[in-house]
């Protein structure tokens, strides 16, 4: 296994915490496309005579598919922020109500 393998792996452990589903999918879903990239640049690895097409798929497949993850995640934490925020502000008017 591979360090990067580990580390991703750990972060899944540390996904399944947040129980955000939409955050789950996004995230397995570049998994998914990154495990295929994986296996095009291990394929092509040797390949001297890669055309520019197949490895700019290796790149589309490994390092855009993770930025594109980033990025669609980004809206789904400040969702999840704004809920926090909510539910903590409700907790402080209880709070401050029980205490008057």
């Amino acid at each position: 296994m591979l360090v990067g393998d580990f580390v991703y792996s750990r972060a899944f452990q540390m996904m399944v915490n947040v129980n955000d589903m939409r955050i789950l999918r996004v995230l397995a879903d570049a998994t998914n496309v990154i495990a295929e990239g994986e296996v095009l640049q291990l394929m092509n690895c040797r390949n001297a005579d890669i055309d520019e097409v197949s490895y700019l798929e290796v790149i589309r497949y490994k390092t855009a598919k993770l930025f594109e993850a980033a990025g669609r995640l980004g809206p789904c934490w400040r969702a999840r922020r704004r809920n926090w925020k909510r539910r903590w502000q409700s907790t402080a008017v209880i709070l401050v109500r029980r205490s008057s």
